[in-house]
C-alpha cells in the first residue's frame, strides 16, 4: 500500500510540475517551443492556455 501511494504521490507532483512549465511567463517557457508563445503574442489568451490555467487550478 506504501508503495502505491509513494507512486501516485510521485505521478501526480510530476504532472503538476509538467504543467507549470507548459505556461509561457514573461519569457515563454517550454510552451514557446510548441508554439504556444506565438498565439498568446498575437490575441491574448489562447484557448490552450486558458485550458492549462483551468487544469492546473483543479489539480
Amino acid at each position: 500500500m506504501f508503495v502505491l501511494t509513494s507512486i501516485l504521490f510521485g505521478a501526480s507532483a510530476l504532472g503538476i510540475i509538467f504543467l507549470v512549465l507548459l505556461h509561457s511567463g514573461k519569457g515563454g517557457g517550454l510552451s514557446d517551443m510548441f508554439g504556444g508563445g506565438i498565439g498568446a503574442q498575437t490575441a491574448g489568451s489562447t484557448v490552450v492556455e486558458q485550458n492549462l490555467d483551468r487544469i492546473t487550478i483543479v489539480t
